[in-house]
């Protein structure tokens, strides 16, 4: 049977990358960006292969509602692969040195 994955930050970069590995190697994917719309060209070339779910990480209630769309879609979850974009710790170097402190610690919790 076919693995069910979930990944993060599927609009860009490696999670995008990541998304489209896991489609083109078979599997089924519930990939989620803050803008699902980012992702339409990966609904249209794998249809009923994908599900898309809006999702910034820090937001619990949208996490629970990403993995709900894994378990109504394709009946469970396998992998999930916490993708962090440039509004994770390390994206946000760059402020902290620009002396926005308290944006780092709030992305920092969001992946801890």
């Amino acid at each position: 049977m076919s693995k069910v994955w979930l990944v993060t930050g599927s609009a860009s970069g490696l999670g995008r990358d990541i998304a489209e590995a896991v489609l083109s190697a078979g599997y089924r994917l519930v990939a989620t960006a803050r803008d699902p719309r980012r992702l339409e060209d990966l609904m249209k070339k794998y249809g009923d292969q994908i599900r898309t779910a809006s999702l910034d990480v820090a937001d619990e209630d949208a996490a629970r509602a990403a993995v709900q769309v894994a378990v109504d879609a394709f009946g469970r979850l396998d992998v999930v692969v916490n993708n962090p974009g440039l509004n994770t710790p390390l994206g946000r170097v760059f402020f902290v040195k620009r002396g926005k402190e308290a944006g780092a610690r709030d992305g920092f919790s969001s992946q801890v």
